[in-house]
């Protein structure tokens, strides 16, 4: 009877640990027409749950697995995913210019030359800063790191 109960209690226990943890993951995040933004994040069930929100909802988190919170939610998305132009003003507008020179410095601290990370700040610096001196470098970095590059 105790290794039943030992089973069923580390079965439960897990399961819930792991629903904890990722329960913050957002699997899909689309922008909608009126600006507002949807996010869908996983159900213990194994369905989605789908949130809508406004930027003005958004606040970022330093909570374990979230990256923002919205409307009492906690959320966590992998800003590193983040690729073209249309996914890169979503996360933009998504957290802010603030957070997002955050994370972007943060990717460089650790990997100074990471081309994706030194393109995308670059475009940031043009597109959101006007920071064209800064913009330029950062390009210029990708250049050179990628010189056998001919497309």
């Amino acid at each position: 009877y105790g290794m039943c109960v030992a089973i069923i209690f580390f079965g439960v226990s897990t399961t819930g640990l792991l629903h904890l943890i990722t329960s913050p993951y957002v699997v899909a995040l689309r922008r909608l027409a009126d600006k507002s933004f949807e996010a869908e994040t996983p159900l213990l069930s194994g369905g989605t749950a789908t949130t809508r929100f406004l930027p003005e909802h958004v606040q970022p988190s330093g909570a374990p697995f979230a990256t923002f919170t919205a409307k009492g939610r906690k959320f966590f998305i992998h800003k590193e995913l983040f690729i073209g132009d249309e996914a890169q003003g979503m996360l933009w507008d998504l957290l802010g210019p603030g957070e997002v020179e955050a994370m972007y410095e943060a990717q460089l601290a650790k990997d100074p030359e990471d081309p994706d990370a030194l393109y995308n700040y670059g475009r940031f610096l043009w597109l959101v800063k006007h920071d064209a001196t800064a913009a330029a470098t950062a390009i210029d970095k990708v250049l050179a790191l990628d010189s056998d590059d001919k497309g």
